[in-house]
């Protein structure tokens, strides 16, 4: 019922894609159960260009309301056309607040969200404070050999620096220019940061096998805010998070900076929690 109630949203196309392993090559990166998947970092980035795609003059903030649907699947020697659908925007509080929807063959709808530009950016707000507990130190060639299925162009994690009961704290680095990871690229820079959202939702998978048994995938996020260009050199990651339930934890996660500054938040960040994936991660070679 979910994806019928979000239909009609966005109506206008505002780009297409047709994605392959051959032209996304950092899919064979990103693969599980034996398909290569379309990372949500990377759906935040299409729904975000496909907002500004009208908006000359105008800055990405963030998003609302990012639903993932249905996954983006692909075998070996498949491909898929993508749309991104804009709806009409709408000015709130000094903001332009546009719907955006990701579509696929048919008409399926992978993701939606309120994507949210603005003229100019607003200062950051004060980060929260660190994570109590005691520090824990994990190399990423630990996590990624036990927790994580991410290939090598998808190993964001430098240093696990706190697991505790109330969340997880990392050091990543950031993705590589979009020229690197596309063969068409929209545009010669990120709009927010592929490397460090999936990086968050890298450790957050930490966090639920740790202390929930079970792996998890991105669901849904409530509030993104971006209040800067991330660093080139990476970024901190805290994620605190603030409720569990069986098959669902929530967290709320923040993007520092190595000055300890505030570059962007994102709130009421929900992943599903599967003990199956645990199998599913473990087939990460694409499938014919």
């Amino acid at each position: 019922a979910a994806p019928a109630a979000a239909a009609a949203v966005a109506t206008r196309a505002a780009f297409e894609r047709a994605i392959s392993l051959e032209d996304w090559p950092l899919l064979s990166s990103h693969v599980i159960n034996g398909r290569a998947v379309l990372p949500t970092a990377l759906i935040t980035e299409m729904l975000g260009h496909g907002a500004l795609h009208g908006q000359p003059g105008l800055s990405y903030h963030g998003l609302d309301n990012l639903r993932i649907y249905k996954g983006v699947l692909l075998r070996a020697e498949q491909s898929s056309a993508l749309k991104v659908l804009a709806g009409k925007p709408v000015k709130r509080d000094g903001l332009l607040i546009v719907p955006v929807e990701l579509r696929g063959e048919n008409g399926v709808l992978h993701a939606g969200a309120s994507v949210v530009l603005t003229a100019k950016l607003p200062a950051a707000p004060s980060p929260s404070a660190p994570l109590a507990g005691r520090a824990q130190t994990a190399a990423a060639e630990t996590l990624y050999g036990e927790a994580l299925f991410h290939g090598p162009e998808m190993r964001f994690i430098k240093k696990l620096s706190a697991l505790e009961e109330q969340g997880v704290s990392i050091d990543c680095t950031a993705a590589p220019p979009p020229k690197q990871w596309l063969r068409h690229p929209w545009r010669d820079r990120w709009l927010g940061a592929p490397g460090a959202l999936d990086a968050a939702f890298q450790a957050m998978i930490v966090w639920t096998t740790r202390h929930m048994g079970a792996p998890a995938l991105p669901s849904f996020a409530a509030r993104y805010r971006q209040y800067a260009a991330f660093p080139a050199s990476g970024a901190a990651v805290v994620c605190r998070v603030t409720s569990r339930a069986e098959g669902m934890a929530r967290a709320d996660i923040e993007f520092l900076d190595e000055s300890g500054r505030l570059v962007a938040r994102l709130e009421g960040y929900e992943c599903t929690v599967d003990a199956s994936l645990a199998g599913a991660f473990r087939r990460a070679a694409v499938e014919a």
